[in-house]
Parts: C-alpha cells; structure tokens; sequence
C-alpha cells in the first residue's frame, strides 16, 4: 500500500509530504485546492507519462517520492535486477529539458519499466478507466490472489522455470550429424587459430602503450636530457642542486646565529637531499631507457594478430580469451553430446514428474477458493 508521498514543485505545490493509513482514506478541498495535483503526482510516480508544464514556476525540476509497504516479491524485480524490498521506495524528478530520472529502492530504470510496476501498485480509476481489469496479461495474477496460492505459484514458478531451461538445453544439443561436424569444425579451427597466438590477458594494452612510447622517442629523449640538465646541472651551467648545494654551505655558517637561520638552513637541506634523489632518478631513467626501430616493427606486427583476433572474437585479449573458454567448452560438450544429453533428459524426466504434481496442487478446486458468500 502507499503509505507516503512526498510532492516538490509540482505546480503550486512548493513542498508537501502526505501519509496515507491503511483503509478508506478521503482528500477532500473546494476547487484548486490541489486534489488533481496530488492525483498527477501519483500518476507521474507509477511511470505515467509527465509534462514540463507540471514543473513550479521559477525552477527547473519537480520531484515525487513514494514509499510503499508490504509490497509483494513481484517477478518485475528480479527481472529488472531491482534488489527487492517489502518497503519499497520509488523516486521521480521531472526536468525542464524533458529529461525523466527514475528511481526504485536506489536503482536506476526507464520511465516504460517504471510503469511495469506501478500498475501492479496501484489502480487509479476514473472515468471510464479501469484498463488493467481488461488486460488479460493481468487475468491469471487477479485469480492467483483471489486463489490465496502465491506461495504454491512461486514454487511452481520456478519448477516450471527449471523444466524449461532444461529443454532448451535438449534443444540446443540436438542436431543432424551434418550440422554437428560442420559445428565442431569451426569451433576447432577458432580455437587453434587463438590459441596460435597465445595471447596473455591485457597483452594488447601493454603493448599499444610501449608503442605510444617507442613512436615518440625522440621526443621523450629530448625532454629528459633537458630535465637531467636543468636538475643535474650540465657542462656550462650548475642546476638545481648544485645552486641548493651552494645555499646550503652558506646557511650551514651562519645557522647558530638565529632560529629562524637555522629553521632555513634545514629545510634547504631537506630541499637539496630531495633535489638530488629526484636528479639520480631521472639520469638512471634516461639511462635504462632503449628505443629499437626492431622493437617497433616487432609491436606492430603483434598487434597486427591481435587486431585480427579482434575483428571475430573480441574487443580486447581479455574477451577474446574468454571466447576460446566458451568455445573449447561447447566442443566438449559436442563431442560428448550423447552423454550429456542422456544426464539431460533424466533430469528432465524428474523436473516433468515434479512439475505435474505442482501444477495438480496449483489448479483451485472449490475447498481451495475463498467464500465470496461469507
């Protein structure tokens, strides 16, 4: 049931939060006082559809938050991967640019998805409206409450559910011998043309970035030699630690004179120590740097296969190694089909004995329904 709604700047409605109990519940007010409005807002929080117009004057969204509780475990929360929630919380913004922002307990949907739920939440009736009594889609869920069975359906839901994955499976295995060959064959090919590669995972990003790296070399090594000459200090000129070595020698004398001299004197140190480990840094990376016009063509022609790979099986190594686990795993159960389908059938065997009891135990007899008399 709503059991809260809360309106923000929907027409002239700046702010307002209504608590609904359980039962008959009236709103009641001469006209303008804002039923309709109220009434719109509970529309737009069910996924109807929501006009900019509906937005308060002078700002750019309206928005309407609804909680329900003793919401029933709905098949649209599982199939829209919403975690479910007896207290159900669903959010709406409205913007002026059309845009519609749709929450349920936290999770993003679509307007459309939205109104899958909302018109198992409520049913808002008025003239000539009562769509829902005439959808059949909504005819076997109106007999299953008025069965009192949900407990039953949900078992035999998901029984029912099991069979069905089962001969979907038996389908897939079984095929004509011809279609059968021609399958493993093409699985066969593609995995030896991957495994021929022998791609290891995140190879193709490695080596587009040691490319990036070879194709600026020059560049790089330029750039470095200024960096280790600027620090370092270079044949005509002193650097950074050189000038911080010589402000550190002249502080060093006159240190025991002030505090504050000393307080200086000590983070020149600190500078001059800092300036000189980065100085070694950079001349060993310069140093251990190596750019080979082999090693680039060696990249390129890797990346070549990869590239190749790419273009059938995957965007990246990763996917692509995931396709040959795929695709080693159905060439096994090919070559083994027989047996596989033989374990299948069994099971489906035992999954068809249970379905039938469920579904003996599901049909409503007259014991079953409740009095309508009483």
């Amino acid at each position: 049931m709503l059991s809260l709604l809360h309106i923000e700047n929907i027409a002239v409605i700046e702010s307002a939060d209504i608590s609904f109990d359980r039962g008959f519940n009236v709103l009641t007010g001469e006209t303008g006082a804002g039923k309709s409005i109220v009434i719109d807002a509970i529309s737009a929080i069910l996924g109807e559809r929501a006009y900019r117009d509906m937005i308060r004057t002078g700002t750019t969204k309206a928005s309407v938050r609804a909680v329900f509780t003793d919401v029933p475990h709905y098949a649209w929360f599982d199939d829209n991967g919403v975690e479910y929630d007896s207290e159900t919380v669903i959010q709406r913004e409205i913007h002026l640019d059309g845009k519609n922002v749709c929450r349920v307990n936290g999770s993003l949907v679509s307007v459309s998805i939205l109104r899958k739920l909302g018109i198992q939440l409520i049913n808002i009736h008025g003239q000539h409206d009562s769509a829902s009594l005439f959808d059949e889609a909504n005819h076997l869920q109106f007999l299953d409450a008025f069965a009192d069975n949900e407990t039953l359906r949900l078992d035999y839901s998901e029984k029912f559910e099991a069979v069905a994955k089962l001969r979907r499976e038996i389908d897939r295995m079984t095929m004509d011998e011809g279609e059968k060959l021609r399958r493993m064959e093409t699985l066969k090919y593609q995995i030896a043309e991957i495994e021929k590669a022998n791609l290891q995972p995140g190879e193709d990003e490695e080596l587009e970035g040691r490319r990036k790296l070879l194709q600026n070399a020059e560049r790089i090594a330029d750039a470095m030699n200024t960096a280790v000459e600027n620090v370092y200090g270079g044949d005509d000129s002193d650097g950074a630690a050189s000038m911080l070595f010589t402000a550190e020698r002249a502080l060093v004398k006159i240190g025991k004179y002030s505090d504050e001299i000393l307080h200086l004197y000590e983070r020149c140190a600190d500078l001059m120590y800092q300036v000189q480990d980065l100085a070694e840094e950079l001349r060993s990376a310069r140093d251990d740097m190596e750019y080979s016009a082999d090693e680039l063509e060696q990249i390129e022609s890797r990346l070549d296969v990869i590239h190749r790979l790419r273009r059938k099986y995957g965007s990246d190594c990763d996917e692509i190694l995931a396709y040959l686990e795929k695709a080693k795993k159905e060439l096994d159960e090919i070559e083994f089909a027989d047996d596989h389908l033989e374990r299948l059938k069994g099971k489906l065997k035992k999954g068809e004995k249970c379905e039938i009891k469920l579904k003996v135990a599901y049909l409503p007899t007259p014991e079953k329904l409740p009095n309508v008399h009483e």
